[in-house]
């Protein structure tokens, strides 16, 4: 511009600029969105999807986005959004936006001058929180915009989300159906397995060897299980039988396996055995992150995703140049993610801006809509070719971190009747196979809090420690929080670390004053109690 002799706008120009093409592209999203709505509406009445009151019954992907990236330990983001896109049509039909900080507000605090302000969320409140506050508003505006309901919610399991839809109740008659992202579970099982590895006391050094080289082993047995049960219409028992076997047969156990899973080699040796005998702990972890896998075998068992909504992210990152530019100070983050809206749902934003400025369509032969059209070719060629010619990435996986509202610690559900009975009656069975091994566990636990069996252990029985506050509570107190302290109690509180440095002369004292000699001891299981 400089070069050319051409004077660049002011701020107030740029800004009242600005704001019209924001306020286009919001005007561009909502229409396409509402498109969307009732596309969506036609293909479930069709489908047959209708609820006794005739309101149409949708399937949705949902997940949030935030304008900087978190590296799982930073969730301060001063912006996010979450989208809900529709199964069927693949397109966003809600979009909402939370924003914490205002540079106007923040520039002249307690008087700041009349204004549009963009701040809706609070600075006090938590930034992975704003998911959840807009999917649910999702849900609750859904038949008041479109005229539908939303009986299906298909997304990750990072965040608190579905949790918080079942508490709000958003339609009167009808549960909300949530089913995991297969792609997700996966991960997470990868990511559990692999931590399981990397952590020096969980097990001895050549078992977690013989894990780490067949992590994606374990994950290709279960994809294909997952395939396989879906295709020929099996049950959901069955995915859930393969997906406990696949640690067997990848660790040279073949006697359960399905006939279709493998051949059951006879050269194979079972090295499950020797684990078994030599490294319960370990073992026992292992199967207790199966299983955790295994109790999503319903949502499984459809092998759904959600790419969908993770594509649209991305097209987000891009607009907002990668998470590296702070846009989130005035209007500017909104009307980007208006702007991706566009782009998502109908595939050619020049012309739909165009459009809605001018109110009418642009004429076909312009630079810019002929440079659209060939974009648009150039991507279904590329999309083509994906799809023929298959892609293999290895990841690596990094730690989990836990968040009130994201992540491994996000609220879930509690699980059904039938899984929790199956899981009770696991959980009783390998308590009274600990009974079994009392002799041991006491030897092998004399260091307390120095043992790891000693802090495992601890968490599945009911001690002295705690059972009079067990059998002090009331009939009608809720044990939630008692439950709560038993299993994620913590062992390094200043009282047990205090503890632990005068133990030794507490011992010596007490040896003086009764005469006696103090020997240490490990946890005593009860013979026939087993839980105590």
């Amino acid at each position: 511009m400089t070069t050319l002799e051409i004077p660049t706008m002011n701020n107030n120009t740029y800004n009242k600029e600005h704001d019209v093409v924001c306020e286009k592209f919001e005007e561009a999203a909502t229409q396409t969105m509402y498109t969307a709505a009732k596309e969506e509406a036609r293909l479930a009445i069709e489908a047959g999807d209708v609820d006794v009151d005739g309101v149409p019954l949708i399937a949705v992907v949902a997940d949030g986005s935030w304008c900087k990236r978190s590296y799982r330990t930073m969730y301060n983001s001063l912006s996010g959004t979450a989208a809900i896109i529709g199964y069927r049509t693949k397109k966003v039909i809600y979009l909402g936006i939370r924003n914490k900080f205002c540079c106007m507000c923040a520039k002249n605090k307690d008087e700041p001058k009349k204004h549009k302000c963009w701040k809706n969320w609070s600075m006090l409140d938590s930034s992975a929180g704003m998911e959840t506050s807009i999917v649910v508003e999702g849900f609750r505006k859904c038949e008041e915009m479109y005229g539908l309901r939303y009986h299906k919610l298909i997304a990750d399991g990072d965040s608190s989300v579905y949790k918080k839809i079942l508490d709000a109740r958003p339609y009167k008659n009808i549960t909300v159906e949530k089913v995991e992202c297969r792609n997700h579970l996966l991960r997470n099982l990868c990511n559990k397995l692999r931590e399981l590895t990397t952590k020096k006391h969980s097990g001895q050094l050549v078992h977690r060897k013989m894990l780490s080289s067949r992590i994606l082993r374990i994950r290709k047995g279960i994809v294909k299980a997952i395939q396989y049960r879906k295709s020929n219409c099996h049950s959901i028992n069955n995915l859930r039988d393969d997906i406990y076997n696949s640690i067997n047969h990848v660790f040279g156990n073949h006697s359960n396996c399905a006939s279709y899973f493998c051949d059951k080699p006879k050269e194979d040796i079972n090295l499950l055995e020797k684990i078994q005998h030599t490294d319960n702990d370990f073992y026992l972890n292992m199967n207790s992150i199966i299983r955790q896998l295994g109790r999503h075998s319903k949502s499984l068992i459809q092998d759904v995703d959600s790419n969908i909504v993770e594509s649209y992210n991305s097209i987000i990152a891009k607009v907002i140049g990668g998470k590296r530019v702070n846009y989130a100070l005035k209007r500017s983050y909104v009307g980007r993610c208006y702007a991706a809206t566009v782009a998502k749902n109908s595939r050619r934003p020049i012309h739909s801006m165009y459009k809605v400025i001018n109110k009418v369509s642009p004429n076909p032969k312009m630079h810019s809509i002929l440079y659209e059209q060939r974009k648009l070719r150039k991507q279904e060629r590329q999309n083509e070719h994906r799809r023929q010619n298959k892609r293999f990435k290895k990841k690596l996986f990094d730690d989990p971190k836990i968040n009130s509202s994201y992540g491994e610690g996000a609220e879930k559900p509690d699980i059904d009747e039938h899984e929790y009975l199956e899981e009770k009656k696991q959980f009783l069975k390998s308590l009274k196979e600990m009974a079994e091994n009392r002799e041991y566990i006491e030897k092998e636990t004399r260091n307390q809090c120095n043992s790891n069996l000693w802090i495992e252990t601890r968490r599945k029985l009911i001690t002295a420690s705690n059972f009079g506050q067990i059998i002090g509570l009331r009939p009608h107190t809720s044990c939630e929080n008692t439950i709560k302290s038993l299993i994620y109690s913590n062992t390094n509180t200043p009282a047990m670390e205090y503890g632990r440095q005068h133990e030794s002369i507490a011992k010596c004292q007490i040896e003086k004053e009764l005469h006696i000699k103090v020997q240490d001891c490990g946890l005593f299981i009860h013979p026939e109690h087993f839980y105590l």
